[in-house]
């Protein structure tokens, strides 16, 4: 493919296009790809790697075309704009906008099935009318009718509410099986765009391969024209940055079907919301949320009947913010950005009971000693030393100070093992870039 990387803000507004219905489908690695190869090498775009704090955080990156730092999302909740009670995580409420509510206000019809985060409503800015349609099954919504008989559709989770019946008469008891069912009954719809979120598929490789095609021609035979899947297949995103590894493989991005993408270079995952408007012919600057202002207060949490357990506290509320700047700091160090990345690991060095937080620490370690030099990086330590627990404080020392055999020793492996995978490979290809460490193309938190 010619490959010609456009960011999602410059997108210029395009005519309308007329190559048939796009899906945009996230499924999980290996589900397409295997030691074998790809299902084909020329339709197969190899990204750049990022790491995101979990699969919402990744989905709300997919779906707006921008970072953690800037959607907000770290976690499947997020706090309400009154700052009393959680609400699921709408990456909206930051950015405000999405590629599928960009693509209805256009004038499409747009699915959205089984996707982490929740959706806004179409509550848009004054001069501003959803011309087109949306649709939508929550991950809810699969969830409840997938849980122990009898199945629970919550409220507001089916888009329109005629599907609820259908949804409910679909065959799988798993909600891997399910989910799967529901987007395929979203592609009978056969709407303009559908993204679907699909973590695993049924089967072996060569019937996962199948059956994507046969939903591809299902949407197509659905909206009367040859339909495309643009197949973002993506390694585990686990829950926390810290927990995965910098040198995971990079995700890949696979073409099934007749539209052409231009992408240039090794973009990441935000490149996608570009593809997909460039293709639809659509303006992502047509649409803007309203936000909400920080208003209800206790009324509305009783008005809500939102229980206890859902309210913040002064607490709750510091250690979510304390979560969110140092997962968006790792995230930041993951893409090569540690300039950016410094302001939100120091805003978390310290935890609200006064603890030193080793993994910040360490990563405004690397950053310093490669900045100012090693003298730099001793004095910072040196500050804290009393509050790290002393075989932690010995091990940072021999990594500043170059001595790889105490790091990679039984004992300093044994720490770095409790560091996680993260920490791990930041130390030990720190040591690699000093000429200190053979290079391997494992991740170091494997060797």
């Amino acid at each position: 493919m010619s490959v010609r990387y456009i960011p999602w803000s410059m997108n210029p507004v395009l005519g309308q296009q007329d190559d048939g219905p796009l899906a945009v489908l996230v499924v999980s690695g290996g589900v397409l790809s295997n030691q074998d190869g790809y299902p084909s090498a020329t339709r197969t775009v190899r990204l750049a790697g990022s790491l995101h704090p979990g699969m919402t955080a990744l989905a709300s990156t997919v779906s707006t075309g921008v970072w953690p730092e800037n959607h907000g999302v770290v976690n499947h909740r997020q706090p309400h704009v009154d700052r009393l009670g959680y609400e699921i995580a709408r990456p909206e409420r930051a950015t405000r906008q999405s590629v599928w509510s960009a693509a209805a206000v256009s004038g499409r019809h747009v699915a959205v099935c089984n996707w982490p985060h929740g959706l806004l409503e179409p509550d848009l800015e004054p001069n501003l009318e959803l011309r087109g349609r949306l649709d939508r099954i929550d991950s809810r919504a699969i969830e409840g009718l997938a849980a122990e008989a009898p199945g629970v559709c919550p409220p507001g989770t089916v888009q329109p509410e005629s599907m609820q019946s259908r949804l409910r008469s679909l065959p799988g008891s798993t909600s891997m099986e399910l989910g799967c069912a529901a987007i395929e009954l979203m592609a009978d719809q056969g709407p303009d765009l559908m993204l679907g979120w699909m973590p695993s598929v049924p089967g072996e490789i060569d019937e996962r391969r199948a059956r994507l095609e046969l939903l591809r021609r299902r949407l197509g035979e659905a909206a009367g024209r040859e339909a495309t899947l643009l197949v973002l297949e993506h390694g585990v995103t686990k829950p926390s940055v810290f927990q995965q590894s910098l040198r995971s493989l990079p995700p890949r991005l696979h073409v099934l079907g007749p539209r052409e993408f231009s992408i240039t270079g090794r973009p990441r995952v935000d490149v996608i919301p570009s593809l997909v408007a460039t293709a639809m012919g659509i303006d992502p600057a047509a649409v803007r949320y309203r936000v909400d202002s920080p208003v209800g207060g206790q009324e509305r949490l009783e008005a809500a009947g939102l229980p206890n357990p859902n309210r913040i506290s002064a607490f709750d509320l510091k250690q979510f913010e304390f979560e969110r700047n140092r997962e968006i700091g790792a995230s930041l160090v993951a893409r090569g950005r540690w300039t950016e990345a410094h302001p939100w690991l120091s805003a978390s060095i310290q935890t609200q009971h006064g603890r030193v937080d080793a993994a910040c620490l360490i990563l405004i370690l690397i950053r310093i000693r490669r900045a100012r030099g090693e003298e730099e990086a001793a004095r910072l330590l040196a500050s804290v030393q009393q509050r790290l627990p002393g075989s932690l404080h010995g091990l940072i020392v021999a990594w500043l100070g170059g001595r790889t055999d105490e790091v990679i020793g039984e004992e300093g492996r044994a720490i770095l093992k409790n560091l996680g995978p993260f920490l791990t490979d930041a130390i030990l290809i720190d040591l690699q870039r000093r000429g200190l460490l053979k290079r391997s193309g494992s991740s170091a938190s494997e060797d």
